[in-house]
């Protein structure tokens, strides 16, 4: 079950806004999706309109998302970018937490009268260490960080079709790359065959997981061993779910390459 926190400032801003009921709606469907420090997203239209359970139509979403802009509750930009929109509001009230945390810090450094700053003893110490020839000499240098590789479309797609898969899943591998190649040529990707695509990478996941039921008994005692701690402290209602899910992420981690990450990294960079 999904589900999302939102911040009583950005409650504020679309108060004052005086959005229309789909507006807002539309609105928490954009920030499910920007978890944790998040403030951009990249959910389609039929995304959205599915999780509002297909009440309003693709335009009336349009339109919502439009008064959103408008408002400068977000901002939108290409469709087929990673930051395609901006949430503007939240960004405003991480601001404001931000300044909040701020102004307490200092708050409390008043209050702690001529007490000894060791975190500047400290920073001294750095930099009268770092002006010795002794420091240098001895200086490890970091290993310089491996950056990965960019892959095309026509790549990724030839990455896909190498893999060794169940014989039953061989059916929903070639359609994966099948509509994966259909995204090579750049001026003929459309927002359907970029759904389309990542739907068919669902299909291929899920038949994964339905080629592993002979092996459900050791990935559950698997689960049951790395989640021991975890599954005493939650409901037992909850139980079965997460257990489902750590297992499905299990059998998932054995074909990193399909994955909705690497897909939109070979997009982006044909």
């Amino acid at each position: 079950m999904n589900f999302t926190t939102i911040t009583t400032k950005e409650i504020e801003q679309l108060a004052t806004a005086k959005l229309s009921g789909a507006a807002t709606q539309v609105y928490l469907c954009l920030r499910l999706h920007c978890f944790a420090d998040k403030t951009t997203c990249f959910p389609s239209i039929k995304r959205v309109s599915k999780l509002l359970n297909n009440i309003y139509s693709e335009r009336t979403i349009q339109r919502s998302l439009k008064q959103l802009e408008e408002t400068g509750i977000i901002k939108r930009n290409k469709a087929h970018t990673m930051n395609r929109f901006v949430l503007k509001a939240k960004e405003v009230a991480h601001l404001a937490a931000e300044k909040a945390k701020d102004v307490a810090k200092k708050l409390r450094q008043k209050s702690a009268g001529n007490k000894t700053d060791l975190t500047s003893q400290k920073k001294n110490k750095r930099i009268e260490d770092k002006s010795s020839n002794f420091y240098w000499k001895n200086k490890k240098r970091k290993p310089k960080k491996s950056v990965r590789p960019h892959i095309t479309v026509g790549d990724y797609a030839e990455s896909i079709n190498e893999l060794k898969l169940p014989n039953d899943c061989v059916p929903f591998q070639k359609i994966f790359k099948r509509r994966v190649l259909a995204l090579e040529n750049h001026h003929e990707r459309t927002q359907e065959k970029i759904d389309s695509a990542f739907a068919a990478g669902r299909e291929l996941h899920e038949s994964i997981w339905e080629a592993t039921k002979s092996e459900r008994k050791e990935l559950r005692a698997l689960t049951h061993n790395d989640l021991s701690e975890t599954l005493k402290i939650v409901p037992s209602f909850k139980v079965d779910e997460i257990v489902e899910k750590h297992m499905r992420e299990i059998v998932r981690s054995r074909y990193p390459k399909i994955s909705a990450k690497h897909l939109w990294d070979a997009i982006n960079f044909s």
